[in-house]
């Protein structure tokens, strides 16, 4: 490929063919590998076994070794560039390449799982699983989706989601794994700016809500009735960025009771809603052994992890 590209998002960029294999960065690739796969530094660290930091510093360095940005953003926000597809399409072909190098070994050989879950999820289960069994990582080459607010509970396609909705395919599987409980909150801030939100002053107040995508559940008429009484509202693509502007007193809105923090005032004279939640998985990925241990564990983890009464603080 040549260098000097005309595609402003491409840039002056050098081709892996550019310099000799002997001069190749192979464990930068390695990381900017994973790291694309998972879509997080810290996940990408843990599966790894290094910190945070170097694997940024690892994709800073490869991006300055080839004078181009080969992604943007993090989680829901991650999308490779037009470059950052086209070095993972490389790399993913040279298989043998990059087991000569003793970089990857066999990854590109390890059966392939597909995870599709929403953000909150992702931060608070999937990483505390992955934290606590960091081993199946050498048996699995994982790639996991967040996907946008309208397709977050309605995944289809994948080998593995958390969903409120049971799986599409009859070869596949759903098991409830528990629910999450969403209560009205505000902070001390806000208390203090505005004064404490009731059914009978909503006038004053702005509500913090998820758009109607997410909110496919029997009480959703409950809150668009709430919310029609309020002075405003602002509507933001998931239930995390919600719980960002209510935690810094932009808004009351609802907030994961598993993880009410300090400074947070519950508004109990709203209703709570609940939202049951399946782990549903593919018949493929159960069809193979590694696939079906890490299933187990995962089933295992996730009853356990709602089924525990600890809150997060």
């Amino acid at each position: 490929m040549a260098a000097g590209s005309a595609d402003p998002e491409m840039g002056n960029r050098h081709a892996i063919g550019d310099v000799p294999l002997s001069a190749v960065d192979w464990e930068a690739f390695r990381v900017f590998l994973t790291f694309s796969a998972v879509h997080s530094m810290e996940s990408a660290a843990l599966a790894l076994g290094i910190s945070a930091p170097t694997v940024k510093r690892r994709i800073d360095q490869l991006e300055a070794s080839l004078n181009a940005k080969l992604f943007h953003g993090q989680g829901a926000g991650f999308q490779l560039t037009k470059y950052g597809q086209f070095i993972s399409g490389i790399l993913e072909q040279a298989n043998g390449v990059l087991e000569n190098g003793g970089v990857y070994g066999p990854v590109w050989k390890r059966p392939k799982v597909s995870i599709a879950v929403e953000q909150g999820a992702f931060d608070y289960l999937v990483m505390g699983f992955f934290s606590k069994n960091p081993e199946i990582m050498n048996n699995l080459n994982f790639r996991v989706t967040v996907p946008s607010a309208l397709e977050a509970f309605q995944f289809g396609d994948v080998d593995i989601s958390f969903s409120p909705f049971l799986a599409k395919s009859e070869a596949d599987r759903s098991e409830p794994v528990g629910e999450s409980v969403y209560q009205f909150f505000c902070s001390e801030s806000y208390n203090e700016q505005w004064g404490l939100p009731t059914l009978e002053n909503l006038e004053t107040h702005r509500l913090i809500f998820p758009k109607r995508a997410q909110t496919k559940h029997s009480n959703a008429s409950n809150i668009a009735e709430i919310e029609a009484k309020c002075r405003s509202s602002i509507r933001v693509p998931n239930y995390v960025d919600g719980e960002k502007l209510v935690r810094s007193g932009v808004g009351f809105g609802l907030l994961n009771t598993r993880f009410e923090t300090k400074g947070m005032t519950r508004l109990s004279h709203f209703p709570s809603f609940r939202l049951k939640v399946y782990l549903n998985s593919s018949n493929a990925l159960r069809g193979h052994e590694a696939g079906r241990s890490f299933y187990e564990k995962l089933l295992a983890y996730s009853i356990e992890y709602f089924s525990s009464s600890e809150v997060s603080s």
